[in-house]
Parts: C-alpha cells; sequence; structure tokens
C-alpha cells in the first residue's frame, strides 16, 4: 500500500532515527512489509533534509504537492493537533484514499473531532487514531491481569500520574479506561487547569466508572517526564510504570509476604506494533466503528473536564 507521512517531528521520525527501536511512523512503514513509503512532507527543511538523509527518499515541504505526485493509499498526518482538520480537508479536495492514521487526539476539541470523523465517514476513509497500547502485548496482559485479579474486588482503586498534557499523555489512559470500563458514570474536575503550551493543560480530575473510580494527579513543574498507573485491591497493586515500559503485579499473602510478578515489556516497538494491527484489522467494520466511538468518547471527557463550567 502506497504510503506518504505528513509530519516529520519526533513521533514522525525523530524518535528512533539513531535507535535500534521502532518508534516512529517512517521506520515502521520501512520495517513493514504491507506498506510501501514513497515520500513525506514537512514545513521544516532540516526535519525533511534528515528524512533523506536516513531513507534516500523524496520530501516536500508542501503535502498538497506531494499527494499530486504520488497519489498515496494510505497517510500518515503526525503533525501538531490544530492542524488536523485543515490537513484533512486539504487531502480530500485532492484525493480520497484508502486509509487515514492520524496522531492522537483527532482534534484539538469535540467539535473538530467529530468534523473529522463525518469527513471520513462521507468518503469511505478506514480511520485510525495512533493510541499505540491496542497492539501493545504487555498492556494486553496487564488488562488481562486486571480483568482476572482486580474486577472482582469492589474495594478497587486507581491513580495516574501524568506530565505532559491532558490531550496527549493523559489521552492514553482515558482511552484505556473506557475500553475496560466503557463510560464514565461521573468526571469531576479538581482544581485549576494549567497550560502547558498552546494546546494543552495539565489538570487533575477523577472519573467515576461502576466497577471502580481512577483519580489522575498532574505535574506541570518537573523536569521529567511523569506517565504511571497504579490500582489497588485488597490483595494486590498493579503497577504500569514509565508509561508501560515497566509493568508488574504485587500479590500479598495471609502472612504480608509479597511475591512480584513482571510482565515482559514490547514498547521499545510501540509503532511498528500498531502499524500491524492497522494492517490485520483495517477490514474488521465493527471494530473500527468500536474505535471511532472510543476516540470520541475520549475527546468529549477531555472537553468536559477542561471547560466545565464551575
Amino acid at each position: 500500500m502506497k504510503t506518504v507521512v505528513i509530519g516529520l517531528g519526533n513521533i514522525g521520525l525523530k524518535y528512533d532515527i539513531h535507535s535500534k527501536n521502532i518508534e516512529t511512523h517512517c521506520k515502521s512503514i520501512i520495517k513493514n512489509p504491507n506498506f510501501n513509503l514513497i515520500a513525506a512532507s514537512d514545513t521544516n527543511l532540516d526535519n525533511c533534509l534528515k528524512f533523506s538523509k536516513k531513507y534516500k527518499l523524496p520530501f516536500y515541504k508542501d503535502f498538497k504537492q506531494m499527494i499530486l505526485d504520488h497519489e498515496p493509499e494510505f497517510i500518515i498526518i503526525s503533525v501538531n493537533t490544530s492542524s488536523h482538520l485543515k490537513i484533512i480537508r486539504g487531502i480530500l479536495g485532492l484525493t480520497l484514499p484508502k486509509l487515514i492514521l492520524c496522531e492522537k487526539p483527532i482534534g484539538k476539541n469535540f467539535i473538530e473531532n467529530q468534523e473529522i470523523v463525518k469527513l471520513c465517514k462521507k468518503n469511505n476513509i478506514k480511520l485510525f487514531s495512533n493510541y499505540i497500547r491496542v497492539a501493545d502485548k504487555s498492556t494486553i496482559q496487564f488488562s488481562n491481569l486486571l480483568y482476572k485479579n482486580f474486577l472482582s474486588h469492589k474495594s478497587l482503586k486507581g491513580i495516574i500520574f501524568y506530565s505532559k498534557g491532558i490531550k496527549n499523555t493523559c489521552s492514553h489512559y482515558i482511552f484505556f479506561l473506557i475500553s475496560l470500563f466503557g463510560n464514565p458514570t461521573k468526571i469531576v474536575p479538581d482544581g485549576d487547569k494549567n497550560r502547558i503550551n498552546s494546546f494543552d493543560y495539565n489538570v487533575n480530575f477523577t472519573l467515576y466508572f461502576k466497577q471502580t473510580s481512577f483519580s489522575f494527579i498532574s505535574f506541570s513543574k518537573y523536569n521529567y517526564e511523569l506517565s504511571e498507573m497504579k490500582i489497588f485491591s485488597k490483595k494486590m497493586i498493579l503497577n504500569y510504570k514509565d508509561g508501560g515500559k515497566k509493568i508488574y503485579l504485587k500479590k500479598f499473602d495471609k502472612n504480608k509476604k509479597t511475591k512480584k510478578i513482571i510482565l515482559d515489556n514490547t514498547l521499545q516497538n510501540y509503532q511498528l506494533n500498531y502499524l500491524n494491527y492497522i494492517y490485520h484489522n483495517m477490514n474488521k467494520k465493527k471494530l473500527l466503528e468500536d474505535n471511532i466511538k472510543k476516540y470520541t468518547l475520549t475527546m468529549k471527557i477531555i472537553d468536559k473536564i477542561l471547560y466545565v463550567k464551575k
């Protein structure tokens, strides 16, 4: 499938440019035989030159010219979220790809999310958003442990710590939780929101579900990224550290002795894992529809947290 990438920043190109890991769109396409990377675009010439040097493929500063020259079947959009709707409108004015992968969140707010979903549905384009943990084996194991050992405990509680914005890092956790528990029964913001850039905020809040509740605690003034989830019951603690790079379960017996179970990790190749997920699921209508509902609900929850009237 002829594939192009729009946006050659960190997730598009640079995270793994000097690494053996597969954490970017460009490298994941190169490593997957089902897709053929034919070109990429970025408004930053330095990024384009790095791409050209690494992959020996044509680059464009104007994504529209790239579309006209190559007529791609699969388009990956990895620019800042505030530009997603404009770029998708630009694409659809020139061609109708079979498939679009859009960085998360799909739109900068719920309204733009809905507009992008409608445009893709109207033009019969399969839409994915880059919530990569649905394809991570260790996160799937984590989910299975949660079902097996925790959901029967009425005392189940969760805490999530994050630092890089509710629309960025935190949206992964919201998406994960609604995939497990469905629509929250109550959303309670806690304190003021703290703007971290022109697009995103850190804010504390709690999501309540029928079975449990999860408190989200944000950190804005530290020099390191924080991304961690802890789930507690009477006899166990399930810990999802460093965004899932370290996952372990602690069990406590009657004598208060601890048994620690560590899960194998696959996040070093998260973008390749997700591309494989797309390839194997892009023709599954029910899964696509369910994913769209979860993308939309995630953005709806974020908007409620950020713009709720106090």
